[in-house]
């Protein structure tokens, strides 16, 4: 009962994470519709794939390379921005009234801007 309260609780978080990186790739309510086809057409082949009892152990490997390549990738950006969110955690941590805006970390982003009510 646990392995499968685990199994569906991931089906719904990769579905929805699929849904939210489809959202910012685009608004389309035909691209949103396909990303969602897809999810579940990569579900029911799953679960067929279970059921018959095939082995997919080249797939495992293409998906474990995939994750590895992602690592790879993520590694360096998490190190170039970690000095922005060193720069906000100062901030938050002085706890002096001070608006937080794009000026505190050195770049520019509107929605802080705007959220702290200032225009540019």
């Amino acid at each position: 009962m646990c392995f499968g309260l685990f199994a569906f609780t991931c089906l719904l978080g990769f579905m929805s994470f699929s849904e939210i990186c489809a959202n910012r790739i685009s608004q389309s309510t035909a691209f949103i519709n396909l990303v969602r086809i897809i999810d579940i057409a990569v579900i029911c082949f799953g679960m067929l794939t279970s059921i018959v009892g095939m082995d997919l152990g080249a797939l495992w490997d293409l998906s474990d390379f995939a994750n590895i390549l992602i690592a790879y990738c993520n590694i360096p950006l998490l190190y170039i921005g970690f000095k922005y969110v060193k720069r906000a955690q100062e901030h938050f941590e002085k706890n002096d009234g001070t608006p937080f805006t794009s000026d505190v970390i050195g770049t520019t982003a509107d929605v802080w801007d705007k959220k702290a009510g200032r225009k540019k």
